[in-house]
């Protein structure tokens, strides 16, 4: 059985971390005119959200893998809000979720092989 608490706090968490992460990028850039360099917010999107998918995996070890796939659907359903408030395409949050899923497996298997269930 899911602890929907977790999961609300694990997709809170990644989805927080990459927006701030994605913040970061853009205004670091030093890319002036309200242009944002999209393929530098891109990676770091992808890599912190592998690094939360690997932190919510340690975090939860029973059910890992449906734990963490509720999760990666919460968090793309969470990004529809750039494309109502930062202007994003649909189309890019369509296959942001490609992004996410692949996070996910990649994240799970890491904290799988780091952290193994528990018997």
């Amino acid at each position: 059985m899911l602890r929907w608490p977790r999961v609300i706090r694990d997709a809170l968490g990644i989805a927080i971390l990459v927006a701030v992460g994605g913040l970061l990028v853009s205004s670091c850039s030093g890319v002036g005119a309200g242009r944002v360099p999209m393929p530098h917010v891109a990676a770091s999107s992808f890599v912190l959200s592998l690094l939360g998918f690997v932190v919510a995996g340690a975090a939860t070890r029973e059910l890992r893998g449906r734990h963490l796939f509720t999760v990666a659907a919460i968090v793309w359903l969470l990004g529809l809000s750039s494309v109502l408030l930062l202007g994003i395409a649909f189309a890019q949050w369509l296959a942001s979720g490609l992004a996410i899923f692949v996070a996910c497996l990649l994240g799970g298997a890491i904290a799988a092989a780091l952290f193994p269930a528990r018997p």
